[in-house]
């Protein structure tokens, strides 16, 4: 077990951990009026100087959130998002993060991604592909599995406990336990402080995959699991103590809609059956040399690429394109670039967005940005 990190208090609650809190949690907000007054030459130094003194004098209170349902991914699933107010909350949750991210990265797994600077979708998927085409041996069967209402069923007591083990300054375990505990069920969807939470409580299971089950290639993005090996019944053992894992802490593997005692999850042959993973398809393309050796070629989802075209054929019939509508295009062609889609960009992208144009968007919307800060400081 890694030593417990203590004296983390005086660096967490100072003016100047305050002001980097401020920068980062005002990041895309900086032309709403609750957020800007804050961040003024008048009231910025005077603001960071109260915001430590709240948090180190233990007078931080969450204050009620704003509840919103979204309809999120292709296939519109509800989600309910709680999002905190900015002032002070959502400083004090970055003034926290700042303080104990680098712990919680201390002990993280590799291929744990999602809600991770530099872990994103790409960095998941480049593993899975990099897996398939230089070590096939260990990549013959795969175990898909998915974990149920995460977020939810987050316990607070069994999370408060995992951070006693790595954290001994009962300061910051007090500010953690504050936050924690502001929700009635598990960690809200919409604090910055959730996505870490939540990537911290699976770390023991991530540590058991690997260092105890001795799985050869492991990823995890969030709550979704990918496991490869070269035995079939190796991956069965594996599944059976993970949900075991699983069930000490409050959670399960995800139910079948139609059948709530049903578990769903799949194993199966890659080259016989295309992987679904993060919004891409990745199939085995046989190579005509008689030899069993196999090419990957990485697509984006069907839902995707029909999300993607709905989306830049409305902005194509609106005649011009905003900033909002810039960045969706160039995430767009940076996603499919990813993969083997040239032809979808070909025929679906290109004649009705322009990605030079977006990014003229972005820039000249970020020069009058910059211009009108500059005005108003």
């Amino acid at each position: 077990m890694p030593k417990r990190k203590g004296y983390l208090w005086d660096e967490l609650a100072t003016a100047e951990t305050a002001k980097v809190a401020m920068r980062m949690a005002a990041r895309g907000k900086n032309d709403r009026p609750a957020v800007a007054v804050h961040l003024t030459n008048d009231n910025f130094e005077k603001d960071a100087q109260w915001l430590a003194a709240l948090v180190r004098e233990k007078r931080f209170k969450p204050k009620p959130t704003i509840n919103v349902r979204i309809q999120d991914g292709p296939h519109k699933k509800p989600r309910d998002i709680s999002i905190p107010v900015f002032w002070p909350d959502q400083c004090v949750h970055w003034m926290l993060m700042l303080c104990i991210q680098p712990i919680i990265m201390r002990g993280m797994y590799e291929y744990n991604c999602g809600s991770i600077p530099g872990r994103g979708t790409k960095y998941a998927l480049d593993a899975v592909m990099r897996w398939l085409n230089d070590d096939p041996k260990n990549c013959v069967w795969c175990l898909q599995l998915d974990v149920a209402k995460f977020y939810e069923h987050i316990q607070a007591d069994a999370l408060m406990g995992m951070f006693h083990r790595v954290i001994k300054d009962p300061n910051v375990l007090w500010l953690i336990e504050t936050i924690v505990r502001s929700n009635e069920r598990g960690v809200p969807i919409g604090f910055y402080t959730s996505q870490w939470f939540a990537n911290f409580y699976l770390q023991g299971i991530d540590h058991t995959i690997k260092e105890k089950l001795k799985i050869p290639h492991y990823v995890r993005y969030m709550d979704d699991m990918m496991l490869f090996g070269p035995n079939k019944r190796e991956l069965l053992k594996a599944k059976d103590v993970i949900e075991q894992e699983l069930e000490r802490i409050g959670m399960h593997i995800k139910s079948n809609e139609s059948d709530p005692h049903k578990t769903t999850w799949a194993i199966f042959r890659p080259r016989d059956k295309k992987i679904v993973f993060l919004g891409c398809s990745i199939e085995a393309i046989r190579l005509a040399d008689g030899k069993h050796r196999y090419k990957w070629m990485r697509t984006l989802s069907r839902e995707n690429m029909l999300r993607m075209t709905r989306r830049i054929k409305r902005i194509y019939r609106k005649g011009t394109m905003t900033p909002t509508d810039a960045c969706a295009v160039v995430s767009f062609y940076g996603a499919e670039r990813e993969g083997n889609n040239w032809r979808f960009e070909q025929k679906w992208m290109r004649p009705y967005a322009n990605m030079e144009k977006a990014r003229k968007v972005i820039s000249d919307a970020g020069k009058m940005q910059a211009a009108a800060q500059t005005i108003r400081h």
